[in-house]
C-alpha cells in the first residue's frame, strides 16, 4: 500500500486519541500492515535534540499547554520550554509531511496539517469506563487512581488543543474518521483506517 501512495504527493495519516484508547497501539498495527512509518515518541526525541533538552525534560512537558498567556508573535519567539518544544515538533511534522507518507500520533498533527489536502485525520476514542478499566489493568493501579489519571490526562490534552489552536480546534474538529476502540478492538480499528486510506487515495488520485 505504501508504494502506491508514495509516488506522488505523500498521504499523511494523523491519529488523535483519547487517553487510554490505545491510539499508539492502533497506529503501530497500521504501520506494520501498510509499511507506512509511524512517528510518535520519535517526534519528541527529534524536538528535544533541536531545543537542546534531554528526553526526560521534554517528556515532562510533551503535549502539555504553556502556562503563560502570550500573543501568537511571542509564542514563536519566547523561551517558554513548552512552546519551544511544540514548535520544534510542529516543524518536524511539516517536514515529514513534505518528504513521505507517514503516520503521526498526537501532537496536534491534524491541526498543524489542517490546510494540507493529502491528509487523513483519525480520532480514536472510547467510553470513559472502558479507558478507566484498561488503564487500571495496564498500570496495575486502583480504580480510584485510574479514574483520577484518565480525568487528568483528558483535561491536559483538551487544554493542549485549546491553548495552541486559540480555542478553534478540538479532538472532533476536522476529522475524516472517528472510531470507538471499545467496539472494534485494535486490529479492527487498524483495518477500518486501512479501508479509509484506500478510499482517500482514490478520491485524491494519488
Amino acid at each position: 500500500m505504501n508504494d502506491k501512495i508514495q509516488k506522488k504527493n505523500p498521504l499523511v495519516i494523523t491519529i488523535c486519541r483519547e487517553f487510554g484508547a490505545e491510539g499508539h497501539e492502533i497506529g503501530k498495527v497500521l504501520s506494520e500492515k501498510t509499511g507506512i512509518p509511524l512517528y510518535d515518541k520519535d517526534l519528541l526525541e527529534a524536538a528535544a535534540k533541536e531545543i537542546d533538552a534531554s528526553i526526560d525534560q521534554a517528556a515532562k512537558i510533551d503535549e502539555k499547554p504553556s502556562k503563560g498567556i502570550i500573543s501568537s508573535y511571542l509564542l514563536v519567539h519566547n523561551e517558554i520550554p513548552n512552546d519551544k518544544l511544540f514548535h520544534a515538533e510542529s516543524n518536524r511534522i511539516r517536514l515529514l509531511a513534505q518528504e513521505k507518507s507517514c503516520i503521526i500520533v498526537g501532537r496536534l498533527g491534524d491541526y498543524i496539517l489542517r490546510e494540507r489536502e493529502n491528509t487523513l485525520n483519525v480520532l480514536i476514542y472510547a467510553p470513559f469506563s472502558f479507558r478507566e478499566a484498561l488503564i487500571q489493568k495496564k498500570r496495575n493501579i486502583s480504580k480510584a487512581e485510574a479514574t483520577k489519571l484518565v480525568r487528568r490526562m483528558d483535561s491536559t490534552r483538551n487544554s493542549y488543543y485549546d491553548f495552541y489552536t486559540d480555542g478553534k480546534w478540538n479532538h472532533q474538529t476536522g476529522k475524516d474518521l472517528m472510531i470507538d476502540r471499545s467496539a472494534f478492538g485494535i486490529a479492527g480499528c487498524a483495518e477500518m483506517i486501512m479501508t479509509a486510506i484506500e478510499l482517500k487515495t482514490v478520491l485524491l488520485h494519488l
